[in-house]
């Protein structure tokens, strides 16, 4: 056969030359020779074609006795249909039947088209490493004497683990029992998608060199990368854990475990998945994960499966609650007190009895007086746009904080003020820079306060309050062929508490004057904490992830001051322009515990938890605010502000306004 194909199951009676292509199999399958087969004696470029899935290979069947068998050109092996292959499994590619069989190979060249191979080791039956499968077996096909090498009568290839760092094949040994035990142990090390994702980059360029690919398109393959084309701790514990899973589905293969229904063209079977303990939608994702060329490609893979930007959303969660407390505090800051004229009677012993009262007396000596509303109605609202950069490799990302606020105040005296107020809003998480992942809350929240003013100088304000946030979620995953969303809902319960204390400074004038420029020092401490439901997620299959009940906590301490400028228009309108600095430090604001989630993967229970780290705003942060208050009556007042926060890892804009009528 010169420059001919030949391929398919089925049997050729007498001597096949190949000069061109042989391809066992129309897809995985045997062609059996009986007779003698000699590849490549005149054309260097013949080729014996063999394709793998998870538990088999093509073969080339030679039977009959006194057989020679000659190889040249080259031996192609590749994947059927991208399916991965099983680390530590022996594959046959050629298999001589008979006796008194002669021949061996002529330069024959193993050219490997089985894109996701450079985590692990290719060996054939004479190279070194297959002694850690088949000592024997090696022992004939390296043995000196004719007679006993007259028994290696099998061209057979595996692929071997390898370390990360050393590219040195390690022993399969441990790792040949589907279940748990291979999952613990494999889940300490990985396998060959950690090595592929995270190992050492030149390591596996020249394992991938070793195993028959070319220099240029090695080191492509294993080039690295930079964000989502680059690991972290987060993307190699995913990958880890499907090494473990994988693991222990090569075991159930090489340890004889057959039957069951096929799984797609992955080569393995229900029986297969069901004692490696896990489902058989995992071969697709092994099969999918195998198929991704590039170590760039796989990292970005890798990172779409995680849990980070659940664990990312945990500060977006701790800024709402902190903005809720820290905007119903703020609504009793407008100003001095709203005040209205009213008019007096004086009664012969001195006291004042307000005009239009009943027990006026029925000469009024008639005073003006400005006196304070006992009722204030506040109504906030505000957005903040944010953005968090990416530390110790984690995604960065975008996120906005919508609150509206609806307040009631009474004053009891001119020393103690109460309130309460309810909230409605919007937390969401977007941009996220590793993956197409969307998480979304409504908040509802409420708090009370109280204020006193011990002088007209200081004021000690004290808050309570509570926020449920309800979520949502959305994760694209798309790779190697596949094509999922995962969805989510659960809900969270946030509580905050906050003590601040402000002193009023007169720059000119007194305090009792309302026109006085103002310098306003300030101090705060704020407790946030942030309860999240357990929760998982639907419509992946097995790239669904459960996510633990988790505690996130703020500890927020904050000095700064108001410079406050009040324009008089008329006797009753003012434009009070402010503008505040401030410094803030979240004492747990860069402890990894606070933004660290438990999760794992919902349909495949046995391959355990992954702790994921999200991305925290970092503990200190450097405020700007200006705002501009309109007093257009004695009894409504109209503001709006703008505020920056410069965060050690992000930093936020908000803008909003407001509204508060006095009676």
């Amino acid at each position: 056969m010169n420059n001919g194909l030949i391929t398919g199951t089925g049997t050729v009676q007498g001597d096949l030359y190949n000069e061109g292509t042989t391809a066992p199999g129309n897809s995985i399958g045997t062609l059996t020779v009986d007779g003698n087969y000699i590849q490549g004696l005149t054309n260097s470029n013949a080729n014996l074609n063999i394709e793998v899935d998870g538990s088999t290979s093509d073969l080339l069947k030679i039977t009959g006795d006194n057989r020679t068998i000659l190889l040249g050109g080259n031996l192609n092996i590749a994947s059927y249909n991208n399916a991965a292959v099983s680390p530590g499994h022996i594959y046959t590619a050629i298999d001589v039947t008979g006796d008194n069989a002669a021949g061996g190979e002529l330069g024959l060249t193993t050219k490997l088209n089985v894109v996701g191979s450079s985590g692990m080791k290719f060996v054939r039956e004479t190279d070194r490493e297959f002694r850690l499968l088949d000592p024997a077996y090696y022992a004939t096909c390296t043995s000196n004497d004719p007679a006993v090498q007259v028994g290696c009568t099998k061209l057979q290839f595996a692929w071997l683990k390898v370390h990360p760092d050393t590219g040195v094949a390690v022993n399969p040994d441990r790792h040949k029992t589907p279940g748990q035990s291979t999952i613990k142990a494999i889940k300490q090390t990985g396998g060959a998608l950690t090595t592929a994702s995270s190992g050492n980059s030149s390591t596996n360029t020249n394992t991938c060199i070793a195993n028959g690919g070319s220099a240029a398109s090695c080191q492509q393959q294993n080039k690295t990368g930079s964000g989502s084309g680059a690991h972290n701790a987060n993307s190699t514990n995913a990958a880890k854990t499907l090494d473990a899973g994988w693991a222990s589905l090569g075991a159930a293969v090489s340890s004889g475990v057959t039957g069951g229904s096929a799984i797609g063209t992955t080569g393995y079977t229900t029986n297969q998945t069901s004692a490696a303990l896990v489902t058989p939608d995992f071969a697709n994702v092994i099969a999918a994960f195998f198929s991704i060329p590039t170590r760039i490609e796989l990292n970005q893979a890798l990172h779409s499966i995680t849990a980070e930007p659940y664990a990312s959303m945990q500060s977006v969660a701790l800024e709402a609650m902190e903005q809720f407390g820290k905007n119903s505090l703020a609504l009793t800051d407008r100003a001095v007190p709203l005040t209205h004229t009213q008019t007096f009677c004086k009664t012969d012993d001195g006291s004042l009895v307000p005009a239009d009262s009943p027990e006026r007396p029925d000469t009024c000596d008639a005073r003006e007086k400005t006196v304070g509303s006992r009722w204030s109605l506040l109504l906030d609202g505000s957005n903040t746009e944010a953005s968090l950069n990416g530390t110790s490799e984690l995604a960065s990302l975008d996120y906005n904080v919508f609150s509206t606020i609806y307040g009631l105040q009474y004053a009891f005296s001119p020393e103690w003020s109460a309130g309460a107020a309810f909230g409605y809003g919007q937390a969401n998480l977007y941009n996220y820079e590793y993956a197409n992942a969307h998480i979304n809350a409504d908040t509802y929240g409420g708090s009370i306060w109280g204020i006193y003013r011990p002088s007209a100088e200081l004021k000690i304000s004290g808050l309570l309050g509570y926020m449920n946030l309800q979520y949502d979620s959305t994760r694209q995953m798309a790779f190697g062929g596949l094509n999922r969303t995962a969805n989510a809902n659960w809900d969270g319960n946030g509580f905050t508490t906050a003590l601040e204390a402000q002193y009023n400074w007169a720059l000119n004038g007194d305090s009792s004057d309302p026109d006085a420029i103002r310098l306003k020092p300030q101090t705060f401490l704020a407790y946030a904490v942030h309860n999240q439901d357990s929760f998982s997620e639907s419509g992946a299959q097995s790239l669904n992830l459960a996510i633990d009940s988790h505690t996130a906590d703020s500890v927020l301490w904050g000095l700064g001051f108001t410079l406050e400028t009040p324009i008089r228009l008329s006797s009753s309108n003012r434009i009070i322009p402010r503008f505040t600095v401030g410094y803030e430090h979240d004492f747990m604001g860069s402890a990894d515990e606070e933004h660290q989630l438990t999760s794992s993967f919902s349909e495949l229970p046995a391959l355990g938890s992954i702790d994921v780290l999200g991305q925290n705003r970092g503990a200190d942060a450097l405020d700007l605010g200006l705002s501009i208050e309109i007093e257009t009556s004695d009894s409504v007042s109209l503001y709006a502000s703008v505020n920056g926060g410069f965060w050690s890892n992000g930093t936020e804009v908000s803008y909003g306004g407001g509204l508060k009528y006095a009676w």
